[in-house]
């Protein structure tokens, strides 16, 4: 476990299951981030201003798979304030699991060609992937998603990031300038024919290089 300090709040991250009462907080506080599916199916897979201009998770996370990440080597980033209250928090995982957990997602490149940067280093697994991340909207939350970021991205060393933010059915607005404002470029569209409820998810696949 390791640590971290602003004046506002502290992170905190682990690598092996915290304690239930910490997990517990972040799994209520990504609940209040995942999009329900029959929102999306009754405005015809089209997205709406509310769901657009919030960032959304599509994929809740039990114990189970919160074990399941750090065995694979996945991190936990939780943000605190001084009554130890989730403010926010990040997964992240190693490249080279990233394809036998999406086994049905296919790439689609910026740049076609097969020497392209991005696309190699994907390809190859030496990179850190940001999983998840959310923080509660309240104001004094404020700062925390970059800090969170910038602390992923540091411990990262000089590992290229990548991550990807949904565009369809219901487009990440908020997420993706948010992305773009910590310096990471757009690289590939990612295509998931069905996940979960969700058919034909797509993505942009974002990297920022070490």
């Amino acid at each position: 476990m390791d640590e971290s300090f602003s004046s506002l709040f502290h992170l905190v991250t682990f690598r092996e299951l915290p304690s239930s009462g910490l997990l517990e907080k972040v799994i209520r506080l990504q609940a209040q981030h995942i999009i329900a599916p029959q929102a999306v199916t009754a405005s015809g897979g089209n997205s709406d201003v509310q769901e657009s201009a919030r960032g959304f998770l599509l994929k809740a996370y039990d114990v189970d798979t919160f074990r399941a990440l750090f065995q694979m080597g996945g991190t936990l980033t939780v943000a605190l304030d001084s009554n130890e209250t989730v403010l926010g928090y990040v997964t992240g995982t190693p490249g080279t699991t990233f394809g036998p957990r999406h086994p049905e997602t296919r790439a689609l490149w910026e740049d076609a060609s097969p020497d392209s940067q991005s696309r190699s280093v994907f390809d190859s697994g030496k990179y850190r992937y940001l999983d998840q991340i959310a923080v509660d909207p309240i104001p004094s939350a404020r700062g925390v998603a970059q800090a969170l970021v910038q602390d992923f991205l540091r411990e990262s060393g000089h590992e290229p990031v990548f991550t990807a933010v949904v565009q369809h059915p219901v487009e990440n607005l908020r997420s993706t300038q948010f992305f773009i404002r910590q310096g990471f470029t757009a690289a590939a569209q990612l295509r998931t024919p069905k996940l979960g409820n969700l058919e034909d998810v797509r993505a942009i696949l974002f990297w920022r290089a070490g």
